[in-house]
């Protein structure tokens, strides 16, 4: 699908507990954006990143929450 995931630095760790309504057992400590690629030519050069031909990728439900904070047990 091409769809890319990327780490965003200097993310406000209170707004995000705020607008997510994350529970306080938990302590947001990465924020990542998720979308498709724009062209090449358009990006910096400081933001390209290469690609690996041999990455191991983990199944998406290892890394990925998409459900309701209160089925958490």
């Amino acid at each position: 699908m091409e769809i890319y995931l990327r780490n965003m630095a200097g993310f406000d760790s209170v707004k995000a507990i705020s607008n997510f309504n994350i529970p306080e057992i938990f302590e947001p400590v990465v924020m990542l954006t998720l979308g498709f690629p724009g062209e090449d030519e358009n990006l910096k050069s400081e933001f390209l990143v290469p690609m690996g031909e041999n990455r191991v990728r983990r199944d998406l439900s290892q890394v990925i929450f998409g459900g309701n904070w209160d089925q958490m047990k």
